[in-house]
């Protein structure tokens, strides 16, 4: 009896796991601040294909769009950082029309805030694995300050025959022993109300990905691989590994 048992445990858990369909969990920011709002998605493409399955010998369906045509491609809700320290979502297990589906596990830290002020820039490093660094820059510039370049905020360059070359963003770009892609660039007008006033600013958030090629080797950002770093900020060059 006991053999049984165990025989339809283990017959149960092989197709449970043979059946699961893995979907993408993901979160907006990788590094939310205390107070920050983020986003966490789900990935539904192949879930919008299994609850309409059994339309499609009658119809022609487009799955993965709304009532209007528009890619929905995701779930997604948010959330707010309250409380800083280590996270972990996921894994998420659902259960559709008989068929298993389990999201992948995000691990990632949520930071302290940055300090009621209009004007500042910050730099932070955030470890997704043993090969992969994220650079996060925070800047702020008071709402009615003038800046007479395009690009208020942090950009990454590189040295070729001695000049400066501007980044293209989202493409790869080379920093000795590694590769560098920008992930996420946003400005959007902010504001805090303080007891006396009320402070308003341009807020710039931007995430950089660093690839590291060779693990054995060092890998340092110095301040001559960035542009339009503000004159105020004391830069420390920033040490990979």
């Amino acid at each position: 009896m006991k053999t049984s048992l165990i025989t339809m445990l283990l017959f149960s858990l092989s197709v449970f796991y043979c059946t699961a369909q893995t979907l993408e969990l993901k979160i907006s920011n990788p590094q939310p601040r205390l107070g920050q709002s983020f986003t966490i998605s789900v990935d539904i493409d192949t879930v919008s294909s299994t609850v309409f399955s059994s339309l499609s010998n009658k119809f022609k369906l487009s799955t993965g769009k709304n009532a209007g045509g528009d890619a929905l491609s995701a779930i997604a809700t948010e959330a707010v950082a309250t409380k800083t320290g280590r996270n972990k979502i996921g894994p998420i297990s659902i259960d559709i029309n008989g068929k298993k589906y389990s999201t992948n596990a995000v691990e990632f830290d949520i930071v302290d805030s940055l300090p009621a002020v209009d004007k500042g820039f910050w730099i932070r490093t955030s470890r997704l694995n043993d090969s992969t660094v994220l650079v996060l820059t925070d800047q702020r510039i008071p709402a009615l300050t003038y800046y007479d370049h395009t690009d208020n905020s942090l950009t990454i360059t590189k040295q070729t025959n001695g000049n400066d070359e501007e980044a293209k963003l989202n493409e790869a770009e080379d920093v000795e022993n590694a590769k560098v892609n920008m992930q996420l660039g946003q400005s959007e007008m902010q504001s805090i109300q303080l007891a006396a006033r009320e402070l308003n600013f341009k807020s710039h958030f931007w995430v950089y990905k660093v690839s590291i090629i060779n693990k054995s080797k060092p890998v340092v950002l110095h301040k001559a691989v960035f542009k339009n770093i503000p004159d105020y900020y004391n830069f420390k060059d920033i040490k990979i590994n």
